[in-house]
């Protein structure tokens, strides 16, 4: 089976009702769903040999991801039902698809009951008020419910008035011409509306790969690293910081995963992300302020420049070989993340990363920190979950915001050195 349709027009809507349908999950063993842009390794470590199987492939690009990768790996399931997405009814063809069902642009009638559904009004004198109005934005939007959330989120922090709907029709980001289209028009003008310090965290997801689901306490610890987050009277950082998360999904610019009440987690949807991406993009390299490597060969590349990076994120895993001379490269460092990594040990360097506020080495194979690592006085986060340090005699003397630790054993000998400090901190003994 297949969803076709261009981007923004709701086909991981429709993917994700079938895949989370209760008749689904009982006939069918196995579930998955793979962004195409991600590793391909889940559908085996899923497989097993007689199971019944139920994949869900979502961005499908090209054909020869399905017919040289993904079904020689598939042939040991008894039964496999495949699902996927695509802009390409093409490429959907040349899989061998039997259904191909087309996601069509919305009518403006029905873009129009859309925009108020996602606003909530229902007095027929508001409506009857924008009706006019409201009908030129949705025609703006192109029939795209992406595009009509986005705008929906915009408009419901302004009074509900034809004067004011009239701004923003009037409003110069509709003709900015320096986007791809895709990019353009309501998904732009939804960022250029939003305050500086929201600005600052929707394009810090341009950092992530595409499907990448995110932890709001994360983004929480990272945007307070990052100094994305004012302080407000006597409000703690970490309680503002969550209302900024939670700005940004009543915003329709993060995505809440529906399987809770609470919003724990999110992700953004692909046109989103690449919109962050453009506007976060800098001309040359040596301008370059926040990294993530996402292949080892993003490292090597990063090796033959001296970088002002303040940020640096790993998704290669253990086969990033960390060397020492990271530390170096990157002076003006704010958040270093290595979680993941082959990185074995810190370096008595890491004393002159002044700037350094946040160092996660969550899963790898440190053991022991250099008593050096007490003298960074900005460092506010240091997490060590799932791995193996335990001295923490160095750093009693910090200004720890939050550390995090996966041992128990550890948790009482850090809690008895910190103890007395007045630093907030987080002891985490969960695995």
């Amino acid at each position: 089976m297949a969803i076709v349709g261009i981007a923004g027009v709701g086909k991981i809507t429709l993917a994700q009702k079938l895949y989370n349908d209760q008749r689904v999950k009982g006939n069918f063993k196995k579930h998955a769903w793979i962004c195409i842009s991600q590793q391909y390794s889940q559908v085996s470590s899923l497989l097993v040999e007689g199971n019944n199987f139920f994949l869900v492939l979502d961005d499908l690009w090209e054909s020869d991801v399905w017919t040289n990768i993904l079904r020689t790996q598939l042939n040991s399931a008894a039964q496999v039902i495949i699902l996927t997405t695509t802009r390409h009814d093409t490429v959907a063809k040349a899989i061998g698809v039997e259904h191909m069902h087309r996601v069509e642009l919305m009518s403006e009638e029905v873009g129009w009951e859309l925009l108020l559904k996602s606003m909530n009004i229902s007095d027929e004198k508001e409506v009857h008020n924008v009706q006019d109005k409201g009908m030129e934005i949705v025609r703006k939007c192109g029939g795209l419910p992406l595009a009509i959330r986005t705008m929906a989120s915009v408009l419901a922090v302004k009074e509900t008035t034809e004067s004011e709907w009239q701004k923003i029709l009037d409003n110069d980001a509709w003709s900015i011409s320096q986007l791809p289209a895709e990019l353009r028009g309501a998904l732009y003008l939804s960022y250029d509306q939003l305050p500086q310090n929201l600005k600052q965290c929707f394009l810090y997801y341009a950092l992530y790969p595409e499907d990448r689901t995110l932890r709001r306490d994360d983004l929480v610890r990272l945007w307070i690293a990052e100094g994305f987050i004012e302080k407000q009277n006597n409000q703690l950082l970490e309680d503002t910081a969550e209302e900024y998360f939670c700005e940004l999904i009543s915003r329709n610019l993060l995505l809440p995963d529906p399987r809770y009440a609470e919003p724990y987690t999110c992700k953004m949807h692909d046109l989103l992300r690449q919109l962050a991406q453009h506007l976060s993009r800098e001309e040359s390299i040596s301008k370059l302020r926040r990294v993530s490597v996402v292949t080892c060969n993003d490292m090597i590349s990063l090796d033959k420049h001296q970088l002002k990076v303040r940020t640096s994120i790993n998704f290669c895993g253990k086969s990033l070989v960390v060397e020492s001379s990271i530390f170096k490269r990157f002076p003006y460092i704010r958040v270093l993340d290595l979680s993941g990594s082959g990185v074995e040990n810190i370096p008595d360097y890491i004393v002159s990363l002044i700037h350094l506020r946040l160092l996660n080495l969550n899963d790898t194979s440190i053991t022991c920190l250099p008593e050096s690592i007490g003298s960074l006085k900005n460092l506010e986060v240091l997490e060590l979950k799932k791995c193996g340090a335990a001295c923490f005699l160095s750093i009693h003397d910090t200004s720890f915001r939050t550390l995090a630790i996966n041992s128990a054993k550890y948790c009482d000998s850090a809690k008895s050195q910190f103890g007395g400090t007045g630093s907030y901190m987080l002891f985490n003994s969960s695995k």
